[in-house]
């Protein structure tokens, strides 16, 4: 780990002549190049895991051993850089972010680990599949918080989730998978009082529930039926979003059935 991580310069030296005629001779085979970033990256995943394994099996080494601060460092700057990884690199990544969060037990290593992976849920246009995987590492973490006193609280994580109704808003119909990913982060973390997810919910309230171009109206009926289970959470209904919800009903933007989930709902609010 002494010359972690690795460049392109990084490369044995000869230690014995080679004879200039067989040099020509021996044929170059393609593709023994290794990318930097793929073997420091699969450096990383391996060792984080032998710290996880060892201390599964008994008395653990220190988890804040000097030797695992130039992958932490590595990681970070990898993930912060702004440079959008490919799918595979970031998956790798994220996991050994979860193990050194787990294994850390440090609120401000947690919180600076967090903050890189937040760098990267930042960056516009991303497809489907890295979107998805960056929400499931936040809900994963998230839904870990009560076991783990150094998560619990995070303030990365609330961030995350304060911006998730604002982001549930914005997309509207354009992307129904991601939409109902989003829905499920939301009814986890107002199924369990977080504030900051609740009083933004608060805040986007009547855009989310807009009879005319809301989410409640535009995506699909699972989605719809989640949105109107949030209403049960909300700690205020003001008369603007109350005023929606009659127009929703009363228009003909959501089913009967809908309709009578949503009239239950604010009858036992």
């Amino acid at each position: 780990m002494k010359n972690f991580p690795y460049g392109n310069l990084d490369t044995p030296k000869q230690r014995r002549k080679t004879d200039p005629k067989r040099s020509k001779q021996a044929p170059t085979i393609p593709g023994q190049t290794v990318e930097p970033l793929a073997l420091n990256v699969l450096l990383c995943q391996v060792m984080v895991s032998m710290v996880t394994l060892s201390q599964r099996d008994g008395p653990a080494q220190e988890p804040d051993a000097e030797w695992l601060m130039p992958l932490r460092g590595f990681v970070q700057e990898t993930l912060s850089s702004g440079v959008k990884l490919s799918q595979r690199h970031l998956h790798t990544l994220l996991e050994t972010v979860w193990r050194m969060a787990i294994t850390q037990r440090s609120r401000a290593v947690t919180e600076d680990l967090l903050q890189a992976v937040y760098v990267q849920y930042q960056q516009m246009n991303l497809n489907l599949q890295t979107r998805t995987l960056l929400l499931s590492f936040y809900s994963r973490l998230y839904l870990q918080e009560h076991n783990h006193t150094h998560i619990a609280r995070s303030r990365v994580l609330s961030r995350w989730l304060a911006a998730l109704p604002l982001q549930l808003s914005q997309l509207g119909h354009r992307n129904p998978a991601l939409s109902d990913r989003l829905l499920l982060s939301i009814q986890a973390a107002a199924s369990r009082g977080n504030k900051a997810l609740l009083n933004s919910l608060h805040t986007h309230a009547c855009r989310l529930y807009d009879p005319q171009e809301g989410s409640v109206v535009l995506l699909p009926a699972e989605s719809q039926q989640r949105l109107v289970q949030l209403l049960y959470f909300l700690p205020v209904m003001s008369q603007g979003l109350l005023a929606n919800l009659s127009r929703c009903c009363t228009a003909g933007r959501v089913s009967a059935g809908l309709a009578a989930s949503l009239i239950r709902i604010i009858h036992l609010r």
